[in-house]
């Protein structure tokens, strides 16, 4: 696996550690993003499937400089990702690959050089994502 990242911060890879600021192995972690339409808007919630409790431990100042240098690259380009994100909805939502590919899996690998999850994390997304969903339909 490759530990190297890119410090926010400075901007250049950095060499992570085998340890986490807690004390904790450092393993690759999983984001969701679901991406939806609500009243005609775009929607885009995260989903969480690597942390089943709530982590309230302390930062250390490292920590705390990275949360910083990430949150400020955020919220310079959060609206670039809402606007990539609505326009692959859009492909995804209207079949508008099915020309050329047979899934949109498929589609996002060749269109933008996506790499895939090993099946253990991508089976642990879906049980998440799935349990989500039928909450959410219960509640309705």
């Amino acid at each position: 696996m490759n530990n190297s990242v890119i410090d926010p911060a400075i901007g250049k890879p950095e060499k992570r550690n085998a340890k986490a600021s807690v004390g904790k192995a450092v393993d690759e972690k999983v984001l969701v993003l679901v991406v939806g339409k609500v009243d005609g808007e775009v929607v885009i919630t995260s989903l969480d499937v690597d942390h089943n409790q709530d982590d309230q431990t302390e930062l250390t100042d490292l920590d705390l400089k990275r949360k910083q240098a990430a949150e400020k690259v955020f919220a310079e380009n959060h609206n670039a990702l809402k606007t990539g994100l609505s326009a692959l909805y859009e492909v995804y939502a209207g079949r508008l690959y099915r020309t050329s590919f047979r899934t949109f899996e498929n589609y996002c690998f060749v269109k933008s050089d996506m790499k895939r999850l090993s099946d253990e994390k991508l089976a642990r997304a879906e049980a998440k994502y799935r349990k989500a969903k039928a909450e959410v339909e219960d509640a309705v």
